[in-house]
């Protein structure tokens, strides 16, 4: 039964424990069954039910999904710290420095920095829009593909995309290529599609996983550190 046809089919009382479970599970990870029971001024049978409506078997079985839950967390942090800590060893050596050179050498050669990103990457790009002005560099940030800008041809393109393959990143390379814009790609890999339309792609390398909501889980912390990289050598 999935989470929130459980939710409809709890009473009142049923759910403000749901609630305090699934809002205290640092707390509720080792307490007693009657300790929680005393906590709530409910019974341990009340308590026991809900965890049932929950698919475990009772309080103790709960308890024992929420140690595995912070086990797995603690693993995935401990994974995603280790590959930043790989990024930062990969780009300390000069081959990330001319990529980083050549990149500023196109932003210098435009009069308009256009900065380009959906969702995280929408934010990043805005980010990386506010370092450029800091740096008395002329630049926007646009979250709308579909906006129409009449500088083109005076403009170079910094498009934020982990896959580098989503029909909104082509659609809009395409149009930037046919306007003779120059574009720099900063994206997880250089062999999707948008790097090989871009005229510059700057990679750092990290898995990249869907979560369970389908959204890209790779770290963006890389992202940050080459736009700085960049602002901070124009």
């Amino acid at each position: 039964m999935e989470v929130n046809e459980v939710i409809t089919n709890l009473n009142p009382l049923e759910y403000d424990i749901y609630f305090y479970l699934i809002q205290n599970k640092n707390m509720v990870i080792s307490m007693k069954l009657k300790d929680l029971a005393n906590q709530l001024h409910v019974s341990t049978a009340m308590i026991t039910r809900v965890c049932q409506k929950l698919g475990f078997e009772g309080f103790g079985e709960y308890k024992a999904y929420l140690k595995l839950e912070e086990h797995e967390q603690v693993n995935t942090n401990t994974f995603q710290l280790e590959h930043i800590f790989n990024f930062f060893y990969s780009v300390d050596n000069e081959m990330f420095y001319q990529e980083i050179q050549e990149a500023v050498a196109l932003i210098k050669e435009a009069r308009d920095v256009i900065f380009y990103g959906i969702g995280l990457s929408g934010i990043l790009a805005q980010y990386g829009h506010g370092l450029f002005n800091r740096k008395g560099i002329r630049s926007l940030y646009i979250e709308d593909f579909s906006m129409r800008l009449d500088f083109y041809e005076k403009a170079i393109a910094i498009i934020l995309s982990v896959s580098g393959n989503t029909t909104e990143v082509l659609g809009r390379i395409q149009n930037l290529k046919s306007y003779g814009t120059k574009v720099i790609l900063i994206s997880e890999n250089s062999h999707n599609k948008a790097a090989q339309m871009a005229d510059l792609c700057i990679n750092y390398h990290l898995p990249n996983v869907k979560d369970k909501y389908y959204a890209n889980s790779v770290t963006q912390v890389p992202v940050l550190y080459i736009l700085e990289c960049l602002a901070n050598s124009l």
